[in-house]
């Protein structure tokens, strides 16, 4: 008798994302437990009237801290089915973040991303585009999550891994100086040990 060992596919964010959208809402209770919504401490004291970019949104899940606020939230992801589960009153624009985005020159006040950055395989046109698109004095926020492995996505009679790259703190500090922005950074520990960081850069 043998064994054979099924090798799982991996897909692109675009189709990943897509087909994961019906259980979406299930991860995140987890996706929350990495920062606790410590970013916070990052946004501006008044962030009335200001525009608000969310980069790689899924289903807009961040626009609960916003919604009361008199904020514009605009949410931009690759996957179409994904976004489209996002709240009513959310702006959802569907673009890839590893092509130029279709915004104008500082036209957002606070930018988020989260859970992003281990999805592009170069980080330049990301810093570049984000610095662009922020007005002067606007926040880049950014989680990035440590895993050892692909997270394996599995469904009745589909199981997958969504295309990642490793990134290294010292090369998105040395992406995010090369963009001209100031930062700052949090790590996340969980039980003594690292799982994340925390970044806001100020443009």
């Amino acid at each position: 008798m043998s064994y054979r060992k099924t090798k799982i596919p991996v897909v692109g964010s675009k189709e990943g994302y897509n087909d994961a959208a019906v259980i979406y809402k299930s991860f995140h209770k987890e996706l929350a437990s990495y920062d606790k919504w410590l970013f916070q401490r990052f946004l501006p004291r008044n962030i009335s009237g200001k525009s608000v970019l969310d980069i790689g949104a899924g289903d807009s899940r961040l626009y609960r801290f916003f919604q009361d606020k008199g904020v514009r939230y605009v949410a931009m992801d690759i996957a179409e089915k994904l976004l489209k589960r996002s709240p009513a009153r959310v702006e959802k624009v569907v673009a890839d973040i590893e092509q130029p985005w279709p915004f104008a020159d500082g036209e957002f006040h606070i930018a988020l991303s989260f859970f992003v950055l281990l999805h592009l395989s170069d980080l330049r046109l990301f810093f570049t585009e984000a610095y662009r698109v922020l007005a002067d004095g606007g926040v880049l926020i950014i989680l990035q999550n440590y895993q050892r492995r692909s997270y394996e996505f599995e469904m009745p009679g589909k199981k997958y891994k969504i295309e990642d790259w490793s990134h290294s703190h010292d090369e998105i500090m040395k992406s995010w100086e090369k963009a001209f922005f100031t930062g700052e950074y949090i790590p996340l520990v969980e039980k003594d040990t690292a799982i994340g960081m925390l970044y806001c850069f100020t443009k």
